[in-house]
């Protein structure tokens, strides 16, 4: 199973720093509900981003570095009462989200309370560009979009309808779409489905006879096998082009024959990036658990980096030297170089393309392309000073 505290067994586990010299990190994430699996990668890869970072010591900036792991469930209300416990308790560190409702409900309590918050994978664009005390490790749904949009032939007079569970998430992917793509001269429709939706069959045979050019579906958690099940029953995938990002291995072989013509963007591929911290995050989890690292270990990697930079910067309890270290940093990461934008903490990063091929019963995913971070890089959206 995945630590649930990031403190080496029997080490006092002091909020915030203390005389001893320990900052500790209040990480609050889905350790139940649909996103489980994502915070479980992400939390994998936390721990080792943290030791890459510090070279295995978890001591930065004479701070030695740990975290506590709090579950919110899914539920917004949930993680800011969590938050608000882990703050009233002295952490000025917060980090984790995967459900974008959570993150952004936080935003406005770390404002309040002035502490650092480097939200998780939670993609909806407005996380960041808020406030001065909010960073991203994961990607942006705008992101998302981008790489679809350079994958995609020329969508001039096309349809393209997007699916999407009616969350923060599911609205901020159709946004971008609609923002990304109007005016390329697409028409795009969005099909917004209840995010409590366990049937899709009339959502499927809706979309059938809707006909679009392009099915863009943006989803995320446990339901995406239902999705996809529902899709291929009522032959949606032989009639339209789907344009959708990597899911789970797991989801590969729902797909059927629709499989080889997918156009996918992916977050990450773990065999498309060439470099150290890439490498040492394949290795550490095949060691573990035989399996490349999920889609989300990345954005915990990148958390332990960017925790690991702002603590060392600080050396004590100094949120605005902690800022100040992160606006601008630019590192080397799992999927490649990574910067954090001043005006307004977009996480700047590769995207990638993929297609799948067909290995023995199933599939796997092969990189086809790799997208600079400035061919997708989010519009800017400078925070308010």
């Amino acid at each position: 199973g995945t630590p649930r505290s990031g403190s080496p067994a029997g080490s006092p586990a002091a909020a915030g720093a203390g005389a001893g010299g320990v900052e500790q990190v209040g990480v609050v994430t889905s350790l139940s509900g649909p996103l489980q699996l994502y915070a479980e990668q992400y939390l994998t890869g936390l721990g080792i981003g943290l030791d890459y970072a510090t070279g295995g010591a978890r001591v930065a900036g004479g701070q030695r570095i740990e975290y506590e792991v709090r579950d919110d469930g899914g539920d917004p209300e949930q993680a800011v009462r969590l938050a608000r416990e882990l703050i009233d308790q002295g952490y000025r560190i917060l980090a984790g989200p995967v459900n974008s409702d959570v993150a952004l409900r936080l935003l406005p309590l770390v404002d309040e309370r002035r502490v650092l918050f480097v939200s998780g994978p939670a993609a909806a664009d407005g996380i960041t560009g808020r406030n001065r005390y909010t960073f991203r490790s994961g990607r942006h749904s705008y992101q998302d979009v981008l790489a679809a949009k350079a994958l995609l032939p020329a969508t001039r007079d096309k349809a393209i309808l997007v699916l999407a569970p009616d969350t923060a998430f599911g609205q901020a992917e159709a946004a971008s779409v609609q923002s990304v793509f109007i005016p390329e001269g697409a028409m795009v429709e969005r099909r917004l489905v209840p995010a409590s939706t366990r049937e899709f069959a009339s959502v499927a045979q809706e979309l059938r006879n809707r006909r679009p050019d392009f099915l863009f579906l943006a989803w995320a958690g446990t339901t995406t096998d239902d999705v996809l099940n529902a899709l291929d029953r009522e032959d949606v995938l032989g009639r339209l082009s789907l344009v959708t990002g990597l899911a789970q291995r797991q989801f590969y072989p729902n797909l059927g024959p629709a499989a080889e013509r997918l156009t996918l963007f992916a977050h990450y591929l773990p065999g498309a990036p060439q470099n150290p911290a890439n490498q040492l995050l394949v290795d550490h989890i095949r060691q573990r658990s035989n399996t490349p690292p999920g889609l989300f270990a990345p954005d915990g990697f990148v958390a332990g980096q960017l925790l690991a930079r702002a603590i060392g910067a600080a050396g004590g309890p100094d949120v605005d030297r902690m800022i100040d270290a992160l606006e601008g940093y630019a590192f080397t990461g799992p999927k490649g170089q990574y910067t954090v934008r001043r005006e307004d903490h977009a996480l700047l990063q590769p995207m990638f393309g993929a297609r799948l091929v067909r290995q023995g019963p199933g599939y796997e995913a092969e990189p086809i392309r790799t997208l600079a971070p400035d061919e997708v890089a989010p519009p800017l959206n400078p925070i308010p000073r």
